[in-house]
């Protein structure tokens, strides 16, 4: 539905129009003359209510009215029921052709009213509109009764002309002239398809579906459906195609002056208009009421005003695409007012008038397909101009790219598909290859010659680069990781050199690596930097390490490291290790495992880990006795060591000056100084001296005391420094030390023996002795746990008592270990006092994991063994108070050391002058 506002408009004049009159008397066909409008003689009724034919004919005869009182224009769905009187006068029999001039009727039917003997001769002949041949013999009268629906407007004027015989032998020049027009919209129509095909715009294909819209709409409007197809039911649907029409055309509008860029008022409304079309046509083609073309109709005015608005926001003189849209718009408005005027007799009816629509469908498609083709020539134009543009800017960056290439630093060549080097290269890479010229030199030869790849590694570097030049990127993707990313690559007798190389696909139009582009840079220096850099990184880690221990303590450590160190030394090089000796790979095994727990008391963690990866090996030696000894990585293990030890040393004395001045300072060694003392003390006691031989040989005494002999509460609360650390280790409180010495002094043997000791005994209280904070809770302990370290004099010997609060031995654990050892009978087996000396034992540990604090069970097996080498023995004592569980008992540690690791003659002093 295309133009029934207007159709309604010239209705309305034609009721108006002076040729209209009522003329009630019946038609004598005989008196008809050329081509007359009888529509006056006629009367008609609408039904909408479906009723028979009898019934209507009883109607139309009692309440026909004229048909131009009834046929209004307007839409409804109903039949018109068209009674037409008919006679001939004359003597002779009469043919005529009746003409139904709406080229839109969708339903038409004849009946004769009352028949009678001598029936009228009707028929309904092939024509655009519908027509009826008409013979009356002399005399001769009849009834017509029409049944007609249309398909838009309602409106009808019925013409009447003398029959033509030789009519059907002229040739139908108007269905030719319609074939022309069909013709060019479909021409129209393809040539948009093409134009979206070239140019992928969706303006051309709006505009193809708009002339195929049209071809519908002419089709239809050229009164072809029952010419053609026999049937005037196609004609119902005009307002679906003219409804899909306004829609298309709007799409079309926006695309064609780009509204959504430009003005966004009218790209709304628009849109309106699509959705109003659309949902129009839709509604008509499912069969609901035809009233809603109403609506439609106004949709076509708002599209109408719309475009006129368009016109104002797109002038002509500014926009050159709209000087077509405005023409083929405005041809396409003044051939439908003459399509108007013919068809409401305001003009003759003649090949222009009848086909005017068609003609301006025709127009508006090849004036608006020219425009969208003059769009194309345009953007053609600008297209060249922005390739000439481009070209020389293509041209200004290769030379940008040329210059860069023979100035930038840097290594930057081509391999191609034969293994040769491009001839396009950086300048620089005459440089890192110093060669007059690489151009078609062999890329493997050029590039790994005297480099550091091994032949495996130069094997798959090869094969990848011939895998992948001439093969989809997938290969090279996949085999790339192979390509060296830094070589060391010597050339003739010059120094080595380091390059970063990075390598990358270039492919062609089928996604195949045609080139690999290769850059190569001098990173010699760099990475000297980056060694010098990465070595005072680690040296500054190691420095603030041993800010952290005070100089002398670090000292000792060191000294006692060396010590540890040089016994595994010559353990190594014993007859033990040849023979396999198992007591021997413990010593080497307990002496690494005391060096590596005094490092992690003093956070000197990278030589704990190094001495880590050195236990680990004994570990796995000691777990499987069977397994071949390696001394060769014995030997570099212990070196290994060796030189972390000599490492922190190096960085305190060195960096940080932490050693004596020999000019200041004469060392002797710390035996010697003890061995003097003790003879200068020997020697002098019980005896009386002169006073000032008494005072002198005090001085030296006293000299030698300060410099020998250390409180031993100041040396266990440094070592029980390390709590903190093994609390935050484990996640458990720091527990409470408790020291009694009662003013006993330690020799340095005995602080070499305590810091060995007490690295186990206080790992060992943290990970099985003290419980977790949430645990102590649980059974009604404090969460801090409690350390009491006891010194006494007691006989020849010195007793330390060691002792806390914790959940005690686990004596069923212990048990099963040791019955899984056969280290148990069944007798022994409920002896608590021979289970708990299990602990002893080399390899036994209740932890359920080995961890970098314990679980390896050595640290009471070490204990004993550094304690018993100084002559003292160790034993535990069970406690029965304070039991938890029949497998938990409390105990302490009882240690015995002799008397010649203390001040003994200081205690003898005391007691005489006591």
């Amino acid at each position: 539905m295309k133009f029934p506002w207007l159709a309604i408009i010239l209705n309305i004049l034609l009721l108006t129009s002076p040729s209209f009159a009522a003329e009630p008397d019946p038609l004598d066909i005989s008196k008809i003359e050329g081509s007359e409008d009888i529509t006056r003689f006629g009367r008609a009724v609408l039904d909408e209510a479906g009723r028979s034919r009898a019934e209507m004919e009883q109607i139309v005869l009692s309440a026909g009215r004229p048909i131009p009182e009834v046929l209004q224009g307007g839409y409804t769905d109903g039949y018109y029921w068209i009674h037409l009187p008919l006679t001939n006068s004359a003597n002779t029999t009469q043919s005529v052709n009746l003409a139904a001039r709406n080229l839109v009727i969708s339903h038409f039917e004849t009946f004769i009213m009352n028949p009678g003997p001598d029936i009228a001769s009707i028929a309904r002949i092939q024509a655009r509109i519908p027509t009826l041949s008409i013979t009356l013999g002399p005399f001769q009268k009849t009834d017509l009764l029409l049944k007609i629906q249309f398909g838009l407007s309602e409106f009808l004027s019925l013409t009447m002309e003398k029959a033509d015989s030789n009519a059907a032998a002229k040739p139908d020049t108007v269905m030719q002239y319609i074939g022309v027009f069909f013709g060019i919209l479909l021409a129209m129509t393809t040539f948009n398809v093409g134009l979206f095909l070239l140019t992928r715009e969706k303006v051309f294909l709006f505009h193809a579906m708009i002339a195929l819209l049209m071809s519908n709409a002419i089709f239809i409007l050229s009164g072809l459906s029952y010419y053609f197809l026999g049937t005037d039911s196609w004609n119902s649907l005009l307002p679906v195609f003219g409804n899909y029409t306004v829609a298309g055309t709007a799409l079309f509008a926006q695309y064609y002056v780009n509204a959504s860029g430009h003005k966004k008022g009218v790209h709304r409304f628009y849109t309106l208009c699509v959705v109003i079309g659309l949902i129009g046509g839709t509604l008509l083609l499912s069969g609901v009421t035809k009233r809603i073309v109403y609506v439609t109709d106004l949709n076509l005015v708002l599209t109408a005003l719309i475009t006129m608005a368009v016109f104002y926001n797109f002038p002509p003189h500014k926009h050159r695409m709209m000087r077509f849209y405005v023409l083929g718009w405005l041809g396409f408005g003044i051939f439908v007012l003459i399509w108007a005027a013919g068809q409401y007799r305001y003009a003759p009816l003649n090949f222009l008038t009848e086909n005017a629509l068609s003609l301006a469908l025709c127009f508006e498609m090849i004036v608006v397909s020219l425009g969208l083709a003059d769009q194309i020539n345009d953007y053609k134009n600008r297209l060249e101009q922005y390739s000439r543009n481009l070209e020389m800017q293509v041209e200004e960056k290769v030379r940008d790219i040329r210059s860069i290439m023979d100035h930038i630093p840097l290594g930057i060549f081509m391999i191609q598909d034969n293994m040769m080097i491009h001839k396009d290269h950086s300048k620089n890479i005459l440089q890192v290859f110093p060669k007059e010229s690489i151009e078609s030199l062999d890329a493997k030869e050029l590039i790994f010659s005297g480099s550091n790849l091994s032949p495996d590694e130069l094997s798959q570097a090869v094969s990848c680069l011939e895998a992948s030049l001439g093969e989809d990127i997938v290969n090279f993707d996949a085999n790339s990781h192979a390509l060296p990313l830094e070589i060391h690559r010597r050339e003739g007798h010059g120094p080595s050199k380091i390059f970063e190389m990075t390598w990358g696909s270039i492919t062609d139009e089928k996604h195949r690596t045609d080139k690999i582009l290769v850059t190569m840079r001098d990173v010699t220096d760099i990475r000297m930097l980056q060694a010098r850099s990465k070595y005072q990184e680690e040296e500054l880690d190691f420095i603030r390490e041993i800010l952290r221990v005070p100089a002398m303590r670090f000292t000792r450590v060191i000294q006692s490291c060396r010590d540890l160190m040089q016994e595994n030394k010559n353990l190594i090089q014993s007859q033990g290790i040849d023979n396999g000796n198992t007591e021997v790979l413990k010593l080497l095994f307990i002496n690494i495992h005391t060096i590596k727990g005094s490092a992690r008391s003093l956070y000197l963690q990278k030589m704990a880990d190094v001495l880590h990866a050195v236990e680990q090996y004994y570990a796995d030696l000691l777990k499987s006795p069977s397994a071949p000894w390696d001394l060769h990585r014995m030997e570099k293990d212990l070196a290994e060591a060796e030189r972390i030890i000599d490492l922190y040393d190096g960085i305190a004395r060195d960096k940080l000056g932490r050693s004596s001045d020999p000019i200041h300072i004469v060392e002797f060694g710390m035996e010697q100084i003890e061995h003097a003392y003790r003879v200068l003390s020997a020697a002098t006691q019980g005896k009386v001296l002169p006073a000032d031989v008494q005072a002198g040989i005090s001085l030296v005494k006293n000299l030698f005391h300060a410099r020998i002999f250390k409180d031993a509460r100041d040396v266990i609360k440094e070592l029980c420094g390390s709590l903190p650390a093994l609390a935050r280790d484990l996640q458990k409180e720091v527990p409470r030390v408790e020291i009694e010495t009662n003013g006993i002094r330690i020799g340095e043997r005995a602080e070499d023996l305590f810091r060995n000791i007490f690295v186990h005994l206080l790992r060992n209280t943290m990970d099985h002795g003290i419980e977790s904070a949430e645990e102590r809770i649980r059974t009604g302990k404090n969460p801090q746990g409690t350390l009491k370290i006891l010194m006494e004099p007691s006989g020849d010997t010195v007793a330390l008592t060691y002792s806390d609060n914790g959940r005690g031995l686990n004596i069923g654990r212990i048990r099963a270990i040791g019955l899984a050892r056969n280290l148990l009978d069944t007798n022994s087996a409920n002896d608590i006092k021979r289970v708990a000396e299990l602990i002893f034992d080399s390899g036994l540990s209740t932890a359920h994991q080995v961890t970098e604090i314990s679980g390896r069970g050595v640290g009471m097996d070490a204990v004993k063994r550094f304690i018993q080498r100084h002559g003292g023995s160790i034993a535990i004592a069970l406690q029965s108070e304070g039991r938890e569980t029949k497998d938990f008992h409390p105990f302490s540690l009882v240690i015995r050391l002799p008397l010649n690791l203390f001040d003994e003659y200081h205690w003898s002093a005391n007691d005489t002058a006591a």
